[in-house]
């Protein structure tokens, strides 16, 4: 640990220390090879975090909400493996529904046939070009992606667009025109 990352280290646990209440417990050991441990209790809130000369560092620290349950979240964090929470508070990923997982498909279809079509290639003139319009883009695109297929643009329902004349009413007024 360079004199700077030391220094940096003994200013936020001092800073965390001078800002604690009265009441508040504040335990740090170092030592010249880059090892820490710091503790910090101020009954609703505590933490506890190690770090070892090879620069890996572990913890828990725990909140009570203003509801008052207690949350705690344990972490390791090393060069090769990142940074890993546990604790029952952490948010865990959502299964995909078939939609989601259908929707990601033809995403990456079209960005497959973007990536792949040399007409959306970048050339030295784009800036001089005219932009294509979106229904040019879209019909390109399609012979890409599903060239059998009949290309058809909707155009918005009466409901959509009673919708989107509210919102830009609303924002009109809200920014004062």
């Amino acid at each position: 640990m360079t004199n700077i990352s030391i220094l940096a280290v003994v200013s936020a646990l001092l800073a965390t220390a001078l800002s604690a209440p009265l009441d508040s417990v504040v335990d740090v050991t170092e030592d010249t090879l880059g090892n820490y441990r710091f503790a910090f209790n101020s009954g609703d809130y505590s933490k506890v975090e190690e770090r070892t000369q090879d620069g890996s560092t572990k913890g828990k620290f725990s909140f009570v909400d203003p509801d008052g349950v207690k949350h705690t979240i344990q972490y390791q964090a090393a060069a090769e493996q990142g940074v890993q929470a546990t604790g029952a508070d952490i948010p865990r990923p959502v299964p995909d529904t078939p939609e989601n997982e259908s929707a990601r498909n033809q995403f990456l279809a079209v960005y497959s046939a973007i990536q792949n079509d040399p007409r959306f290639a970048e050339s030295p003139h784009d800036d001089d070009e005219s932009p294509i319009s979106p229904e040019e883009y879209l019909a390109a695109l399609h012979e890409q992606v599903e060239p059998s297929a009949p290309l058809v643009f909707q155009g918005d329902t009466p409901d959509v667009l009673a919708a989107k004349y509210a919102l830009l009413n609303a924002h009109a007024v809200a920014v004062g025109n």
